[in-house]
């Protein structure tokens, strides 16, 4: 498994985003910068059907901010 930072540098408006998308919710509507830094990070990936959350993205939106 690749390594990955959970204490990864999310404004917290990023984070709110991360969490919409940890909800299903929101994905279709977060601003493009928020996108490319959660696909950045590794918290997100692009899928049939749009943006999903990865298992480190709901790792690190279940830790908190």
């Amino acid at each position: 498994m690749a390594d990955f930072d959970l204490n990864g540098g999310l404004s917290a408006a990023e984070f709110e985003s991360l969490r919409e998308l940890s909800k299903g919710l929101g994905w279709h509507t977060l601003p493009a910068r928020h996108t490319a830094k959660l696909l950045s990070l590794g918290y997100a990936r692009d899928a049939v059907g749009g943006l999903v959350i990865t298992d480190i993205g709901q790792l690190r939106a279940a830790r908190g901010s």
